[in-house]
């Protein structure tokens, strides 16, 4: 009769996780992990990952091992943070990863690392994005994305170009206030303060100057 090698409860959920799952000490030095990190590491930088080792060590890519010393600190101070979504060569999946302080006894004696795949909501979130993108651009109506707090422009639409006669390169890196568009400024501070109020506000009429005067 096969039996499998006796695991902790601990190894067992390990395991159990789908994503890539790891926990090191405070020299970074690996105190578990499961297979597919073990994998990711692997496809990522073609390098070995081992009990005892260091984290960093397995990374190669500069620019990654930066971004993971710099988690890793804010983790050991005590902050929990999440990074990403980011690309996983592994079958071209996105995560998101959960960098978390182990503590024991009130100290922080290392860091958990636990992946999330989000590679369906990231397609899910770059679909509505192209969907957002063509009504944007295609509406008659004038669709502009202004900063809040003081108005300046993000981006405007063709609908916006054709009723106020500024185009985009005209309002880039200027405010409402700059090009003197609202003819009442009183307007739009109805509008800072219910969207403060309310988070929305809806059929305010507000006359605006265009372009020509």
């Amino acid at each position: 009769r096969y039996e499998e090698p006796h695991r902790t409860p601990q190894e067992v959920l390990r395991d159990a996780i789908a994503g890539p799952v790891y926990l090191v000490d405070r020299d970074l030095r690996y105190l578990a992990f499961n297979e597919a990190y073990r994998r990711t590491v692997r496809d990522r930088y073609g390098t070995r990952v081992a009990l005892g080792a260091s984290l960093l060590d397995t990374i190669t890519d500069p620019d990654d091992r930066e971004a993971a010393s710099a988690t890793m600190r804010r983790a050991l101070a005590g902050e929990t943070s999440v990074v990403g979504p980011h690309f996983g060569r592994e079958d071209d999946r996105f995560f998101t990863v959960t960098y978390t302080p182990a503590i024991s006894d009130g100290e922080v004696t290392g860091v958990t690392a636990v992946s999330c795949d989000v590679t369906e909501l990231t397609e899910a979130l770059r679909a509505a994005e192209q969907k957002f993108e063509a009504a944007f651009r295609s509406s008659p109506d004038a669709i502009a994305i202004n900063r809040l707090w003081d108005g300046m422009y993000v981006e405007i639409n063709k609908g916006f170009t054709q009723i106020t006669g500024y185009t985009a390169e005209d309002v880039n890196g200027k405010t409402s206030h700059d090009i003197s568009v609202w003819n009442a400024p009183v307007d739009r501070e109805r509008v800072v303060s219910g969207l403060a109020a309310s988070g929305s506000v809806d059929r305010l009429e507000a006359a605006f100057r265009r372009k020509d005067g």
